[in-house]
């Protein structure tokens, strides 16, 4: 079965969505090799040490689960069907 046809089966996972995950693992590879060394994060009189690319994934993370909080307000204001 090709991947046309997979897709059109509603199964399998697309060319451009594999090459969308190949292109952020790569990127994530660059981020988390890039930024090894540690930092300290003080937040509420607690102060940690950690490696900065766990700091900029757990920044990352927050800031889709905020974005999806406000985009879900906006819709909910304006009426629209979140489908």
């Amino acid at each position: 079965m090709s991947n046309g046809e997979s897709k059109a089966n509603g199964t399998g996972i697309g060319t451009g969505r594999l090459i969308a995950i190949v292109v952020i693992a790569v990127a994530s590879a660059f981020l988390i090799f890039g930024n090894l060394e540690e930092t300290r994060v003080w937040l509420w009189g607690f102060t940690l040490e950690l490696p900065l690319f766990i700091v900029l994934i757990v920044v990352f993370i927050l800031g889709m689960f905020l974005g999806g909080i406000v985009r879900t307000g906006i819709r909910k204001l304006r009426g629209v069907d979140p489908a």
